[in-house]
């Protein structure tokens, strides 16, 4: 018994520490600090940037903006480093009512500072009024400015077979000059509609438009075949499965797909395609190498694109195909378009990629608007004058046609 004892009396001192310890750092006194002071509004898209001059209390926390949006109420909070904080979100150019209070480290709270913002017309509102819309090769393009780069999403809407407007397709963008097509569409008139959203939740009102969309087919790849001319790149690592061919076999990912030349080829390189039929060309879509290929290594960063009916005269002096040669101004060949791949945050090719970045390679560097010279196109010779690493090499996973085939 006397053991028991013993050992609940060792027991208790313990149990008397037992309980919930306090988190984060107790109070320390119960005086308020003094009021923000000096306060300035900047009104912004959507919202308004707020300054004003810190009290200059030893113990001072934070500063807070109380407010209500959307009929609940909010606030923001800046450190007690910095002399202004950011409301955004509003989807209006109403007044505002704003309550500034300051914080210490013992969560006493200020007497508010009140202040009112007005924000200017919310980025959604002159986006969707800086959108042009006209008919495509099956469906329509849209270009649209993005003066501020925020972040949005892009519903593109098409009226379907029962008459209603329904979504197509959405792009979530920050891009400034925003450029898109939406196509799938026969040449039947039709209602297109779009609007915009932002990561608040605030719409724009619906911009509906009556095209005819441009008839438009995506070539046979099937048929498409290597055509040698002097001076074109004609090399492969076929070991690792990298074949000309295999830019048509409508895989667009991957890492071991596709087409790979050999370490020893020149800068520009050049291939040159026979279509198998003739056409006149709408677009050209070029994949790179996925995975972690994705704007790096061997992949090409600019190419152009010319387009030629007939071969036939074509001449075997390796002068007359090299950059600048007389192919270029005898009247043989159309410059169709010059491409450069542009990341759509705005980013270097060199810097980290973006989900958005990523996203825009995955669906393929689109050459749209090619020229169209006065007869069809049978031939296509791509020059890759550029890769992103700089090396004569190239690699790519895909490509592919689109137009209007002409028996």
């Amino acid at each position: 018994m006397n053991k028991l004892i013993l050992s609940l009396l060792l027991v208790l001192p313990l149990c008397a520490g037992c309980g919930d310890d306090p988190i984060g750092q107790p109070p320390t006194d119960s005086a308020a600090p003094d009021e923000i002071t000096n306060v300035q509004t900047s009104s912004i898209p959507g919202g308004a940037i707020i300054r004003y001059t810190l009290p200059t209390n030893e113990d001072l926390l934070y500063v807070m903006a109380k407010y209500e949006r959307d009929g609940a109420q909010r606030d923001v909070k800046s450190s007690l480093y910095a002399n202004s904080l950011k409301i955004e979100g509003f989807g209006d150019t109403m007044t505002h009512p704003v309550q500034l209070v300051s914080v210490d480290r013992s969560g006493n709270a200020s007497r508010p500072t009140d202040t009112r913002i007005k924000p200017l017309t919310p980025a959604i509102w002159d986006i969707v009024n800086s959108f042009s819309i006209v008919p495509d090769f099956g469906g329509i393009h849209l270009d649209w400015r993005n003066e501020n780069r925020a972040e949005v999403s892009i519903y593109l809407m098409a009226r379907d077979s029962t008459g209603e407007l329904v979504d197509r397709e959405v792009l979530y963008t920050s891009v400034q000059d925003g450029v898109y097509s939406l196509r799938g569409m026969d040449t039947l008139p039709r209602d297109f509609g779009v609007y915009v959203r932002d990561r608040w939740g605030n719409l724009s009102d619906t911009l509906v438009t009556r095209q005819t969309p441009i008839f438009e087919v995506e070539l046979d790849r099937g048929a498409h075949r290597m055509f040698a001319l002097p001076g074109d790149n004609t090399t492969d690592i076929n070991a690792y499965g990298f074949t000309f061919l295999n830019m048509f076999d409508g895989v667009t990912d991957g890492d071991f797909n596709g087409w790979h030349s050999n370490n020893y080829i020149t800068r520009p390189s050049y291939i040159t395609i026979d279509l198998g039929m003739n056409a006149f060309l709408s677009r050209m879509k070029l994949w790179h190498r996925g995975g972690q290929y994705l704007y790096a290594h061997y992949n090409p960063s600019k190419w152009e694109i010319w387009g030629a009916s007939d071969v036939s005269y074509a001449p075997t002096d390796p002068a007359y195909w090299a950059q600048g040669g007389a192919w270029e101004t005898d009247g043989h060949w159309t410059l169709l378009q010059t491409y450069e791949v542009k990341k759509p945050s705005g980013k270097e090719l060199t810097d980290v990629s973006t989900n958005e970045d990523l996203e825009f390679a995955r669906a393929g560097f689109e050459s749209k608007d090619l020229a169209l010279p006065a007869d069809p196109v049978r031939y296509v010779r791509v020059c890759f004058t550029e890769t992103c690493s700089g090396s004569t090499e190239v690699h790519l996973a895909e490509i592919r046609f689109w137009g209007k085939v002409v028996n």
